[in-house]
């Protein structure tokens, strides 16, 4: 939507539904949101991107399912693990933990999968996929910080002394 037509639809509901004390801070928000929105040329990257980033995740888990001898075909398995993926957002547990798995043996029932190999699937895609990068970097994160965190833990001994 252009700024000129959203401004309109702003200003109607700025004149009928918004309390006049808020009006002028939506009005100056509105304006710094036109100012910092980026260039369609800024979002092609990352809007390309991030397909191809999806689609190698789901390569992943599948290269996982193909592991445990889980029979059914990619384009299959990418749908039924979106849905997952999906379900998994519900604020219900922490990083959707349970409702991912619930969800991805709820559905591969649908294809004759057996709860063991689905569940165990879900387990072992979240592992691979999502807690060893995170062990891996936290590593490599203490690894590079060290210097700074000793600097700070030895200047806060030396101002106790």
């Amino acid at each position: 939507m252009k700024k000129d037509k959203s401004k309109k639809i702003l200003d109607k509901v700025l004149k009928y539904v918004i309390p006049k004390r808020f009006k002028e801070r939506i009005s100056k928000s509105f304006e710094l949101l036109y100012e910092d929105l980026p260039t369609f040329k800024d979002t092609l990257v990352p809007f390309s991107v991030t397909p191809v980033l999806w689609i190698l995740h789901f390569m992943q888990v599948y290269i996982i399912a193909f592991a445990l001898s889980v029979d059914i075909s990619f384009f299959h398995f990418a749908i039924v693990y979106s849905i997952s993926l999906v379900v998994a957002a519900i604020p219900i547990s922490v990083g959707g933990l349970g409702t991912k798995d619930g969800a991805l043996v709820i559905l591969l029932s649908i294809f004759g999968i057996s709860s063991a190999k689905a569940f165990s699937l879900s387990f072992i895609g979240t592992l691979v996929a999502m807690i060893l990068p995170a062990v891996i970097g936290a590593v490599i994160s203490f690894i590079d910080g060290n210097d700074r965190l000793f600097y700070v833990f030895r200047s806060q001994q030396k101002k106790k002394i």
